[in-house]
């Protein structure tokens, strides 16, 4: 028992150095984005607070490092200013992204409709002796093309769906780097 002592002192150590990222800075996957909500500038974040979304850059021991969307531009954030943060988990098929679509595409639908019945009309309206009627060909067409815009529009929509965000906190997050590193890492071996 004595002998698989050391053996096995020395085989957890080995497993956790797997696991062991230097404190500097966590090297993220790409694509990884993120929502965090922090304290704004030097403010004590009484009800002051800033949201800045985008990809995670870095996460050291101290701060983050992220590109924000809404500044376009690279932000540190202290660890102790992190209000809430959110990891982006992709889309969900919804009923709120169906209802959006179908309303875009109705608009979108009516338009080129009306507009595609309007040209239909004036260049081939007047075709075996028949008086043009732009009015007519407009309306049949925005009627067509709403019902064509809508059910487009809400198919694309529920597809696309909502995005999904997961409150993490920054231990958790740095676990997930962990272990996506150390995936990547024996998938390329």
């Amino acid at each position: 028992m004595l002998r698989s002592g050391p053996l096995l002192v020395a085989g957890l150590l080995a497993a956790g150095a797997g696991c062991y990222l230097p404190p500097a800075q966590v090297a993220t996957p790409q694509g990884f984005r993120v929502r965090v909500t922090s304290c704004g500038g030097s403010h004590s974040c009484g009800t002051h607070t800033i949201q800045h979304e985008g990809p995670l850059v870095y996460l050291e021991s101290d701060s983050l490092l992220m590109w924000s969307d809404r500044t376009d531009q690279l932000l540190s954030i202290a660890v102790p200013q992190i209000r809430k943060l959110e990891v982006y988990r992709g889309n969900r098929p919804s009923a709120e992204g169906a209802v959006k679509g179908g309303a875009a595409g109705a608009v979108v639908g009516t338009a080129l409709g009306a507009a595609t019945g309007v040209v239909a009309e004036a260049f081939f309206g007047g075709m075996f002796g028949a008086e043009p009627n732009i009015g007519e060909a407009a309306a049949t067409g925005a009627a067509y093309g709403l019902v064509d815009g809508a059910m487009t529009g809400a198919a694309v929509g529920a597809m696309a769906g909502s995005p999904v965000w997961q409150e993490v906190s920054v231990l958790e997050l740095r676990q997930e780097l962990c272990h996506c590193r150390l995936a990547a890492e024996a998938s390329s071996s």
